[in-house]
């Protein structure tokens, strides 16, 4: 169940970012992204830099100053809490293969 429940996190992270690929980013797309890419980050310690990269290259061209203004929304801080405590009902090994696939499947 919690492989499961890993598993529709990360595909909601999926469309997130096809998402943000296509328009401007919003709060709260900016906040479910930053939460999943962060913990992949803490439960693939190993390739933190690559998710970091996957988060810049999603945010585009957006500016240091738009993104800060994003983090301090309502919106952006429910999303980012809400997957937080979504993730902390899953196993960690299993969240850290969902996160090494996604590094591997080149998304």
């Amino acid at each position: 169940m919690k492989r499961l429940h890993a598993g529709v996190i990360l595909v909601s992270l999926l469309f997130a970012l096809n998402a943000l690929a296509e328009a401007p980013f919003d709060p709260e797309t900016l906040g479910h992204m930053k939460a999943v890419l962060d913990s992949c980050g803490r439960v693939n310690r190993q390739a933190a830099s690559e998710y970091l990269l996957q988060m810049k290259a999603m945010i585009g061209p957006a500016t240091r100053d738009s993104i800060k203004k994003a983090e301090r929304t309502q919106a952006y801080q429910i999303a980012y809490q809400s997957v937080h405590s979504q993730l902390a009902n899953s196993d960690p090994q299993d969240f850290a293969v969902i996160c090494k696939a996604y590094l591997a499947g080149g998304n």
